[in-house]
Order: C-alpha cells, then structure tokens, then sequence
C-alpha cells in the first residue's frame, strides 16, 4: 500500500501524469468520502495510452469530523509485480510535488478479500473492533454482522476499521471431541 498525503486538489495534480486522459480519476466525488474504492491505471508519466504500468485500487481515508484543515490520505494498492515501479515513478514524482507526501504503508495499512458463500460468516468469526472505534462503527458493525449476504451492499463499498489482529480471536476454538461425538449420535 502507498499513501500519497496533501489536499485533494494538488494529490490529483500529483497523479494527473500517470493516468488517462479520460480515464477514472481518483478525486472523482464518488470515491472522496471514503466509503468506496476504485479501480483505475496507471501509465509511465504522460504515456497513455502505451506505456501501460498496471492497475491501481485506490482508497480516499475519510476525513474525521474534527478535521480542520485540508490534509487528505489517498491510499493505493498496486500488484506486487509493479510495486517497485510505481514506487520508483512516485518518488521522482514527489521531488516536484513537495505540497505531496508519498511514503509506503505496506507494514501498517493491511487489506484482506474473502470471497465465496461462507465468506461473512468466517469474517464476523474472525474480526473484532478495537476498543478505540468509535460507538457508532461499533454499531454499524453489529448490523452488519446479522446480514445473510453481503450482497446487498454497493459494489466497492468499504468500511475502514481499526481491528485487532485476526490472531487473536482465530481460529476459532475447536469443539471438543466428545461434544463432537454425543452431538453426531
């Protein structure tokens, strides 16, 4: 993960050489709140539509309702066979940007996808809140764990979480082989 830190207007700016003409832009009103990711690509600076370097899925950090000044946090995953290209091409990129801060979120910053039919189940066995999530994610969690399908919900739809590490609450405790065997008879 790369984080690309400033306003929303001069991180479009930084951005605006790496991507197509008329392609998804990042500071498009859809993804600025924070609730949404995307999917756009990345090309050599100014190399559209040739110089192809790969996909981006980009994420805007929402904003804290205390927020008072105009710092913004884009976060970018990029496939790990253009990682190292993009973080090259980012970095000359900030020596004329210095309104912009790039740095690497790749220890701190983690994103996982389950996929598949029992994939809420093992994500609600697997993911607790941290104590210093605020009430009202702590609720919002709760509803969503009483979904029987994510399906309901918008495609791309994200929900940034401060959690413990999976570790600690998975895998779940096994139940023992004698509650295993009276329950089977």
């Amino acid at each position: 993960c790369f984080q690309l830190s400033g306003s929303a207007e001069k991180i479009g700016e930084f951005l605006t050489p790496f991507l197509s003409p008329d392609g998804l832009r990042p500071n498009n009103p859809l993804y600025m709140d924070g609730t949404r990711q995307g999917e756009t690509l990345i090309y050599q600076p100014n190399g559209s539509p040739q110089k192809l370097v790969g996909p981006v899925q980009f994420f805007w950090r929402p904003n804290s309702t205390a927020a008072t000044d105009n710092l913004r946090h884009l976060w970018l995953w990029v496939h790990a066979s253009a990682s190292g290209h993009v973080k090259h091409l980012f970095q000359q990129q900030a020596s004329s940007h210095p309104e912009v801060q790039f740095c690497s979120r790749s220890e701190d910053v983690l994103r996982f996808e389950v996929t598949g039919p029992k994939s809420h189940r093992i994500v609600a066995a697997s993911v607790r809140l941290a104590s210093t999530e605020t009430s009202a994610k702590h609720e919002l969690w709760k509803n969503l764990l009483h979904l029987q399908s994510l399906s309901s919900l918008p495609s791309g739809t994200v929900l940034g979480l401060e959690v413990l590490h999976p570790s600690s609450s998975f895998p779940p405790p096994s139940p023992s082989r004698q509650h295993l065997l009276f329950n089977s008879l």
